[in-house]
């Protein structure tokens, strides 16, 4: 019986998936943080909620780094899109949307 590998395009789909749904999950948790508090206190509510720690060193230093070659952005994002191709130009920046198709992605 052989194993059924999946293939490189069905992976860069579950990963992209994956960062997709990792940002609306903080996205949905800085929102209803940000209602009830103060922005500086909802963003240490949030860092806490997510365990997430705060490195004064840029991540860019860190061993293993990649520059993004796919970033995913929400239509809130739109006013930045120039903004976010000048620091990643060797990016592709995609902006989603609820009619943005997998194969779009």
């Amino acid at each position: 019986m052989s194993k059924r590998t999946p293939s490189n395009k069905s992976l860069l789909m579950r990963r992209a998936i994956r960062r997709l749904l990792f940002g609306i999950v903080l996205t949905t948790s800085a929102m209803t943080s940000t209602m009830m508090m103060p922005p500086v206190r909802a963003a240490d509510s949030a860092r806490r909620d997510l365990g997430l720690t705060v490195d004064l060193a840029p991540v860019r230093e860190r061993s293993g780094w990649r520059s993004p070659h796919l970033i995913l952005v929400t239509p809130e994002l739109h006013s930045n899109l120039e903004q976010l191709q000048q620091v990643a130009p060797q990016a592709r920046i995609v902006e989603l949307s609820a009619d943005t198709a997998p194969q779009d992605i």
